[in-house]
């Protein structure tokens, strides 16, 4: 298995396929779109990316994995240099379900949105395990 220096520490750079991220890491998947963002914004992505650690095309197969402090930092400074602070909402408006690794098809595959989010709380931790997602629903008040 090789791996990649993520500011030193030690990132996976082979697929994940059927198993979970290790605790402390998630995937690439969601973030791929980081180096469009930035060039949008006439930023150099390369000296970026090297700036933060990261490897020279470590963010383009979402299967590889990243620490997630490793990818606040980079985040942070990303949008820092961007002037963006709405970075991880540019992210999120170019992620699709097969962002998601494995838990993308089985969202696809739920009968209604309800049951599609509930999926992805209940199995997010395959690909990522540095974030938590917890749904709460309102009480329903009868008048």
């Amino acid at each position: 298995m090789s791996d990649t220096a993520f500011a030193g520490v030690r990132a996976e750079r082979v697929g994940l396929g059927n198993q979970s991220a290790p605790p402390g890491f998630r995937r690439i998947g969601a973030i791929r779109g980081l180096p469009a963002v930035l060039q949008e914004r006439g930023l150099d992505v390369g000296a970026i990316s090297a700036r933060g650690g990261v490897a020279p095309g470590a963010l383009d197969d979402p299967e590889n994995l990243i620490r997630v402090s490793v990818l606040g930092d980079l985040l942070a400074h990303c949008a820092e240099l961007a002037s963006c602070p709405h970075l991880g909402i540019a992210l999120g408006a170019r992620a699709r379900l097969d962002s998601l690794g494995m838990v993308g098809p089985l969202m696809r595959r739920c009968d209604t949105l309800g049951d599609a989010i509930r999926a992805l709380e209940a199995h997010l931790q395959i690909s990522d395990r540095g974030a938590l997602l917890h749904l709460r629903r309102p009480m329903m008040r009868w008048c």
